[in-house]
């Protein structure tokens, strides 16, 4: 019996091989090209939930700012009555004027707040770097806050007599100050006590300032993002009650990040006050300061050795 040629088999084999072998890479293309959609799927529908998110925040954003500067606005428009009803008491032109002020400060700041925090977002805000004496400007600062305090509280001074500097804005290194103050006063309850320090800490690179208060406290499940830019949709209940947008702490934070510094905040929970703590970095010695202070100590040894 002739057997027959092998050829007819072996090219079969070799046509099914390579339909085999398209048919995988095609079957693989497939799955590769199903998985990115289904990655890309994944990617929209997150994206269209932070934009629900973002969208929901920014309302509710407006709809504090707008509660927030009505309130102002309305002891405004009081005192301006109170002046056209009684304009002849001398008593009543003072107190609707000073209401007034107050008021309108009170804007100026939460507008600030905003501006800045809208330049933060877009990183557009500049801090201008000079020598600062901290220990004067926290000193001055808390002064001008105490001048202005309505409630009847106490508030304490720590510091060294001596200078200590650093490389700051001048101007936002007492904002940053002004925030926790003004922080403090609004969450402390008549009679309470309020602290300010400033010193150098224990690693000796860095200078902190802190405002201690016996307020109403911090819940442990605020405490970790009290210092963020959407803090108000976090603790509402912290923040709402007592009026303000909560933006006064998260711009300490973001200061004190340009300056190169760290924020941290501190509360044995509610009802037990509450600490919050900036620290920016120590200004470098000038080569002259360095060479003067050599000069000093050289000349006190001398001065001993002739004794």
């Amino acid at each position: 019996m002739v057997s027959g040629s092998p050829l007819p088999y072996l090219l079969a084999f070799v046509l099914l091989t390579l339909v085999g072998i398209v048919f995988y890479y095609f079957r693989q293309k497939r799955r590769y090209a199903v998985s990115q959609i289904n990655t890309l799927a994944a990617k929209l529908r997150a994206a269209e939930e932070q934009l629900r998110k973002a969208e929901h925040e920014k309302d509710e954003f407006l709809s504090m700012l707008g509660h927030d500067l009505r309130n102002p606005l309305s002891s405004i428009a009081g005192a301006i009555h109170l002046l056209r009803s009684r304009s002849n008491y001398d008593e009543v032109q003072k107190r609707a004027i000073e209401l007034a002020d107050k008021q309108i400060r009170h804007m100026n700041r939460l507008i600030g707040d905003v501006l800045d925090i809208s330049q933060i977002r877009h990183g557009k805000l500049q801090i201008a770097l000079e020598r600062v004496d901290v220990t004067a400007l926290v000193k001055q600062t808390t002064e001008d806050c105490c001048n202005g305090l309505k409630k009847n509280l106490t508030v304490t001074l720590q510091s060294p007599e001596t200078p200590i500097y650093v490389e700051g804005d001048r101007r936002r290194v007492a904002q940053m100050l002004s925030n926790l103050i003004q922080n403090a006063v609004r969450f402390t309850d008549p009679g309470g006590h309020i602290t300010v320090r400033v010193g150098v800490d224990n690693t000796a690179s860095h200078v902190y300032v802190s405002v201690l208060d016996t307020g109403i406290g911090i819940e442990p499940r605020v405490l970790p993002s009290i210092l963020t830019l959407d803090t108000h949709t976090n603790h509402n209940a912290w923040t709402r009650g007592e009026g303000g947008l909560g933006l006064g702490l998260a711009m300490v934070r973001a200061l004190t990040e340009l300056h190169g510094g760290t924020v941290s905040a501190f509360s044995a929970g509610k009802g037990k006050g509450a600490e919050f703590k900036f620290t920016l970095p120590l200004a470098v010695p000038s080569l002259s300061a360095l060479v003067a202070k050599e000069t000093t100590v050289l000349a006190a040894k001398r001065a001993t050795q002739r004794g």
